[in-house]
């Protein structure tokens, strides 16, 4: 299963599930998407900092559930991974976020 093809228009999120990012981190990929025609959000913990992480895992989860469940959103691209994704991978719901990406969405 190939998801479709993201066009001009489509909208992105940029999400922080683990290690914590400064702007001078993600600028650059923000302007290559938009470059491309892409709409960027960023995910609302984007910047937060708890030792490592971007925020506690609550935090962390509440955001990538939030873009799991946006439809608006065709493709969610993490700005970084590591071992504080895996903390909070089982306290997501991915009920309506396989319903959807049967169709077109991609992660």
């Amino acid at each position: 299963m190939h998801p479709p093809f993201l066009r001009a228009g489509d909208t992105i999120a940029i999400v922080t599930t683990a290690r914590h990012v400064d702007e001078k981190i993600i600028l650059p990929s923000i302007k290559v998407f938009e470059s491309w025609g892409l709409n960027v959000v960023l995910s609302q913990n984007i910047y937060d900092k708890k030792d490592a992480l971007a925020g506690d895992d609550m935090t962390r989860a509440s955001a990538l559930q939030k873009l799991l469940d946006d439809d608006s959103i065709r493709a969610i691209i993490g700005a970084r991974g590591g071992y504080g994704t895996v903390r909070i991978i089982d306290s997501l719901d991915f009920s309506h976020f396989s319903k959807k990406s049967e169709m077109d969405m991609w992660i």
